[in-house]
């Protein structure tokens, strides 16, 4: 009896998972700029143009990055594990020891090293 194991591909799980976070702030940007419009009372004191910027950018950076994956770009590698490791030191200087965020750059960190283990495969 054989089994049919199939080995996962680095490459695709990181442009999935990347993808996925890049939805995610792009969803983040729809609220914010929902807020920002509708000039909410409660919300009016925090919500200013650089909090509609910045995820609207690193949305594009995230699905920028993503796309990277997707199309095996061997500058992914570099790309991602300078965006996360700035991210990571940004996010300890600013905010201190956040474990869920430690834990999800680390998850991506980790993404990109196995894509950077993984075989390429190159299509023609």
């Amino acid at each position: 009896m054989e089994q049919n194991i199939q080995k996962k591909d680095a490459w695709n799980v990181a442009y999935k998972n990347f993808l996925h976070i890049s939805y995610f702030g792009g969803f983040i940007f729809l609220v914010f700029l929902v807020l920002y419009v509708m000039k909410v009372e409660q919300v009016k004191a925090f919500i200013s143009i650089w909090l509609l910027v910045t995820p609207l950018v690193a949305t594009g950076v995230w699905y920028y990055l993503a796309q990277m994956f997707k199309k095996r770009d061997k500058k992914a590698i570099p790309f991602g594990y300078t965006l996360l490791s700035v991210m990571l030191a940004l996010d300890l200087y600013y905010s201190g020891i956040n474990i869920v965020m430690i834990l999800i750059f680390g998850y991506l960190l980790y993404l990109v090293y196995k894509a950077s283990k993984a075989e390429t495969i190159i299509s023609a």
